[in-house]
């Protein structure tokens, strides 16, 4: 049984996380577009998005520039108090809020998933060990 485990990983070859980062963002691309032979409903692309910015966060390099401007900006936001004393809690909170009880279009909930990722990274606690969660069984499966 061991045996049949390592080796079913390399029936596809190497695909690396940057590999799995790339196939998430050609899905997210190629489903969002409005003639997709197989397109994404909402759910499914911020499903897809949010796996996504794990494993761009995972991937590093230039992969990690949608998380390093969403955290810069979430960051700036945090300080300013602009709006008071709200915490990454909240916000992570909101943006669950918004995809659960918004009807939102299939590229929109993509980008909502894309910051989720980087928000819930932030947060810390429950929220950080989902993401960790999802970074583990993405790498695994990209190596």
């Amino acid at each position: 049984m061991i045996l049949a485990a390592s080796t079913g990983g390399q029936i596809l070859g190497s695909i690396g996380t940057a590999g799995l980062g790339l196939i998430l963002a050609t899905v997210f691309i190629l489903g969002t577009r409005p003639n997709s032979k197989h397109p994404l409903n909402a759910n499914r692309a911020l499903t897809v998005c949010l796996v996504a910015g794990v494993v761009w966060m995972s991937a590093g390099q230039i992969w990690g520039v949608p998380d390093d401007l969403l955290s810069k900006a979430l960051t700036a936001l945090m300080k300013t108090q602009a709006l008071g004393d709200i915490g990454l809690g909240a916000v992570s909170i909101v943006l669950v809020v918004i995809a659960y009880m918004v009807n939102l279009k299939a590229r929109t909930a993509g980008y909502l998933g894309i910051t989720m990722a980087s928000a819930f990274s932030l947060t810390g606690g429950g929220w950080a060990m989902l993401t960790a969660s999802i970074a583990d069984m993405a790498t695994g499966w990209a190596s």
